[in-house]
């Protein structure tokens, strides 16, 4: 199940720490829209009187309905668009990108559209929220019409093509070689805390509602020492009459062997030798 916002009911959900304190960093997740007005997906932001912020945002603007990657300094926005334009009722894939304090990009289905290149520094950051931003004295605004899946913040510029893996519908969990840089992620799954990387997130309304389809990396399998009890050797497999299953031709391995002795798999599927 993904998350369900109300914009009318001002909903969102909140963390009261801020993930990353500037860039670079990337901000991601699947929305689901029923509006065409503002409406922030995940932002970084400062519970403050003065304007500041990392946001990924729903944006509408003269050249149409794009994500944007957006900076806020001291009331200063400076914005990145994607290429196209979102539309309503379906599920799509967003990002934005602050590779630094002077280059930010937004992408739309993996896709990227120009850098924008004005300097910006965001300064203090102490919150954290999906569905909604916080703009300096004005308070909350921006509250999301629809749903949101998949919320994930890295502390690092994920590249094009780690943004079209996503977009693929590539859990953020298959980017291995990022997951140290996984500072937040939040499935929105019932209930909310699934996986438990990064803070919290306390829920100011919302609703469950259908998730998209993606492709999640396998569960840990258990160690063979916890499937297969440990018997003195030497010894037969016959006399442990233990059965895995789960186990193929090639990745039988059995604890137990005294040093120099041999074990290995016979020609037949499910045919063990000693």
């Amino acid at each position: 199940m993904a998350r369900l916002f109300d914009d009318t009911s001002s909903e969102y959900l909140q963390a009261s720490s801020a993930v990353v304190l500037g860039p670079p960093a990337t901000l991601a997740c699947w929305f689901r829209t029923d509006a065409t007005e503002a409406q922030s997906l995940i932002s970084i932001g400062y519970t403050g009187a003065i304007t500041r912020r990392l946001v990924l945002v729903l944006s509408k603007a003269a050249g149409g309905q794009n994500v944007a990657a957006q900076t806020a300094d001291a009331g200063q926005l400076v914005s990145a668009t994607s290429a196209e334009s979102y539309v309503t009722d379906v599920w799509q894939h967003a990002g934005a990108v602050f590779e630094s304090d002077s280059n930010r990009r937004a992408a739309l289905d993996g896709q990227f559209g120009s850098d924008e290149t004005t300097s910006r520094s965001v300064g203090l950051l102490d919150e954290t929220m999906v569905g909604a931003l916080r703009a300096g004295s004005s308070g909350i605004k921006a509250f999301m019409s629809g749903s949101i899946a998949e919320a994930a913040i890295w502390n690092v510029a994920l590249t094009a093509a780690e943004m079209e893996t996503l977009a693929a519908g590539y859990s953020p969990l298959c980017l291995a070689h990022r997951r140290q840089n996984l500072v937040l992620y939040h499935d929105l799954i019932r209930p909310l805390g699934r996986p438990g990387r990064g803070p919290d997130l306390t829920a100011t309304g919302t609703a469950v509602t259908p998730h998209p389809r993606l492709i999640a990396p396998a569960p840990p399998q258990p160690a063979l020492a916890t499937i297969v009890p440990k018997i003195d050797g030497p010894f037969c497999v016959e006399q442990a009459d233990v059965w895995t299953p789960t186990v193929v031709i090639g990745q039988v391995s059995v604890g137990g062997l005294d040093q120099g002795e041999v074990f290995s798999t016979g020609d037949t599927a499910g045919e063990v030798h000693c």
